[in-house]
């Protein structure tokens, strides 16, 4: 899952806040002691749009539907003429991958040229307040209806869940929290991967991508010969190079943007729509043919290509009915709830054959339980705590600021 902000501050303004008014001397001061202190140029982030990444959100939103979509098809009362649609479930979380390795090295990208350094502390606070919050009131939720629907959980995958090690050294051993896979691996790889960036030149972080991505496929064969097929769909070990073909992409972007915005620009229009017709194809055939899971080592480094260059090709060129569609307001709030909604989903949109099925289970109450309840994490939780983060924040620079002068 992608789970990584991608805003960044930005501060706007109407026509009345243009009146002509006189500066107070200790705000002259404060913008002086900025002026020395703060490195000239930006970051790639906040470069091409002081706010948030155009896109990511609509593709966020876009993987937890195709998510969503696989759940609730195997939940009690769905109609299975229209099970066809649920298809494409894992891939999404694969989109949310390359997502993420793609955000989180534009920030550190960012942060970077800005600043001149990365701050591990910095980014590993920022990820807390993200992440943990919301995690931990799901954690709770989870408890309490495990006790009041007596779904009897198994300790072990509290413990996997809680530390994220989930498929790191067992499987999960519940529905309820097996989700809690791809977090694991989220988490695995902002832990890694900012102290990899902090420690190496450019140079070295694409070869450390490239490296992952080359021997992704390798590794996934060997894998599916020793019958690991588990590790292959549900740990870092065998989705490393979806979060790396991110990455990578970011690095091209900040070394080399006008050569990444001439290969997407060209014939955008047919370009978007193979890139997807293969995406989607490739998974179909993958599930739907006799024999293909076998090449599924193989068909997954091709997926992460046609992420990367789909999500390339919305982010830098900004046109188009594709582009309009992932940037509307009601798909960018989807985006927006994508984390909580991810939490809270598989809470009620569990297979028909698990038992006992409560009825807030069953469809389509349960579809709208998981709504709800990832809108109330998002507004309740999330919200409030970001808010706070980035108070901190700006208190932490004005002190900066200050003692600097």
């Amino acid at each position: 899952m992608q789970f990584a902000d991608c805003s960044c501050e930005k501060t706007s303004g109407n026509g009345n806040d243009a009146r002509a008014t006189a500066p107070s001397p200790q705000l002259v001061s404060d913008v002086a002691c900025a002026a020395k202190v703060l490195p000239e140029g930006l970051g790639i982030v906040t470069m091409r749009r002081a706010g948030r990444i155009p896109s990511l959100d609509g593709l966020r939103a876009l993987s937890i539907i195709l998510v969503i979509l696989s759940h609730v098809r195997v939940t009690e009362n769905f109609p299975q003429s229209f099970a066809l649609i649920g298809t494409w479930g894992s891939m999404g979380v694969r989109i949310f991958f390359v997502i993420s390795g793609y955000l989180i090295t534009s920030l550190l990208i960012d942060e970077e040229q800005r600043t001149q350094r990365v701050s591990l502390k910095g980014f590993y606070v920022r990820r807390a307040f993200r992440i943990l919050p919301a995690f931990w009131t799901f954690l709770c939720g989870t408890w309490l209806l495990d006790q009041l629907c007596d779904w009897h959980l198994h300790a072990n995958s509290y413990w996997a869940a809680l530390t994220f090690t989930m498929y790191l050294w067992r499987g999960a051993t519940n529905w309820q929290l097996g989700h809690v896979w791809s977090l694991s691996i989220e988490e695995q790889f902002y832990l890694l991967w900012p102290l990899i960036f902090a420690r190496s030149r450019r140079t070295l972080r694409m070869a450390i991508c490239l490296t992952v991505i080359a021997i992704a496929p390798l590794i996934r064969t060997l894998l599916m010969i020793a019958g690991k097929g588990g590790v292959i769909a549900y740990s870092i070990v065998g989705q490393a190079d979806f979060l790396m073909y991110g990455a990578f992409l970011a690095l091209a972007v900040s070394h080399s943007p006008s050569v990444v915005k001439a290969v997407v620009s060209r014939a955008v229009t047919i370009s978007r729509i193979s890139a997807t017709i293969a995406l989607f194809g490739s998974e179909f055939l993958a599930r739907m043919v006799d024999g293909w899971y076998e090449a599924l080592p193989v068909i997954f480094s091709f997926q992460g290509v046609l992420i990367a260059y789909l999500i390339a090709s919305f982010t830098i060129v900004e046109r188009g009915i594709a582009y309009w569609l992932l940037n509307v307001r009601p798909v960018v709030l989807i985006g927006l709830w994508s984390y909580s909604l991810y939490l809270w989903q598989e809470l009620f949109l569990c297979p028909a054959e698990l038992t006992p099925i409560a009825w807030f289970q069953r469809y389509p109450q349960n579809l709208c339980f998981a709504v709800g309840a990832g809108m109330a994490s998002y507004y309740l939780i999330e919200t409030p705590f970001l808010h706070m983060r980035r108070h901190l924040e700006r208190r932490h620079r004005v002190l900066a600021v200050k003692s600097a002068c």
